[in-house]
């Protein structure tokens, strides 16, 4: 049985060892089997059909969240296989599969069309519809992954991440136009990872677990945000 601690290094040994590109504004999700027999050996990460059969299921999937018009790349090492797509020398969403058994999805917040030139939204906040939005469909496409490459429904600990948020901050979007707001005034580039250590949780089976993931990070998100990075009075 994986313990929490360990969980939680391997989580960044994952997470640290990849490439962010871009200034999306990036929901990542991550998580890691209790069980620490659910691995994949380095030739399986590389083999093709295990590529062919993921990237059908990014992008032609149930659950996929890949964008159908844009191309599909890879990057294959001992430890890991990464597909991902890249638009401009952005990379917007992408998926790795680790030798340990650690799953990591990630896509971009979509910034809303602006109400007029003096809507200033997408500039002072991320909407956490959007976010909770994408977390239910990474919860989803990563229980389904979990199921059909491994054949495991067990528990997993789970964690999230925003990154590129810049000095935007985390909330309900207004539901009139926004010409003023709050920016957070210290470091925008450090990735927002929550919980602080990994929790462990039952695989989400049913669209009413995924949600229930997605409303259980961004609340997390939420206090975070209160707390660490609540603007200057």
């Amino acid at each position: 049985m994986r313990r929490a601690t360990d969980a939680s290094a391997e989580f960044q040994a994952i997470f640290s060892d990849r490439t962010w590109s871009g200034d999306d504004t990036t929901v990542v999700l991550s998580c890691l089997p209790t069980n620490t027999g659910v691995r994949l050996s380095t030739k399986q990460v590389g083999d093709e059909d295990m590529k062919r059969t993921m990237a059908q299921s990014l992008t032609y999937g149930k659950h996929g969240f890949f964008d159908r018009k844009l191309g599909l790349d890879e990057a294959v090492d001992e430890d890991s296989l990464r597909l991902f797509q890249s638009n401009g020398g952005r990379q917007p969403q992408s998926l790795v599969i680790a030798t340990c058994g650690g799953l990591l999805v990630s896509a971009k917040v979509l910034r809303h069309e602006r109400k007029s030139h003096l809507d200033m939204g997408n500039l002072f906040l991320v909407d956490q519809e959007d976010v909770r939005d994408i977390l239910t469909r990474l919860a989803a496409f990563s229980a389904d992954t979990y199921q059909t490459v491994y054949g495991y429904a067990g528990t997993v600990y789970v964690t999230a991440g925003l990154l590129n948020m810049g000095h935007r901050m985390f909330g309900p979007r207004p539901s009139g136009e926004q010409h003023t707001g709050h920016m957070f005034p210290g470091d925008g580039s450090t990735p927002v990872i929550v919980p602080g250590s990994p929790e462990q949780r039952d695989m989400p089976a049913s669209p009413a677990d995924w949600a229930a993931v997605a409303e259980d990070m961004v609340e997390l998100f939420r206090r975070r945000f209160r707390n660490e990075r609540r603007p200057e009075e």
